[in-house]
């Protein structure tokens, strides 16, 4: 299980779709030679530090603390999360149910300071 780099091998069914968006979401942080593959969404094991996708994301388009809501998938997650934190503190199936309706999500969901809610963005 350690030294894995890419989703090739035993790894090659291991890149799914959880978003439902095109391309596949590479659920799985390989780390370093000696680490074990570890799962991208909702995992803070080992002291490490959430990263729900390989891409950063911005979620503050503005700037200005709220969370910007574009999908109907997104606007059904808030519910997760009503304070709108960006899901800091979601688990299990919350978290990766968040986690899918917000594609490269990272840390502070670009928020300059704590994200304080939603800002709902389309029809």
């Amino acid at each position: 299980m350690q030294t894995p780099t890419d989703y090739t091998g035993i790894y090659s069914r291991w890149n799914l779709n959880f978003d439902g968006q095109a391309g596949n979401d590479n659920p799985w942080h390989f780390g370093a030679s000696d680490d074990y593959p570890i799962l991208r969404y909702g995992y803070n094991a080992r002291g490490i530090s959430r990263q729900w996708g390989d891409a950063e994301k911005d979620y503050d388009s503005e700037g200005n603390n709220l969370i910007d809501i574009t999908t109907l998938a997104q606007l059904d997650a808030i519910r997760y999360d009503l304070d709108g934190s960006g899901g800091d503190t979601l688990t299990g199936n919350d978290g990766i149910t968040y986690a899918s309706a917000f594609p490269g999500l990272t840390d502070g969901m670009g928020c300059q300071a704590a994200c304080a809610g939603y800002e709902l963005k389309a029809d």
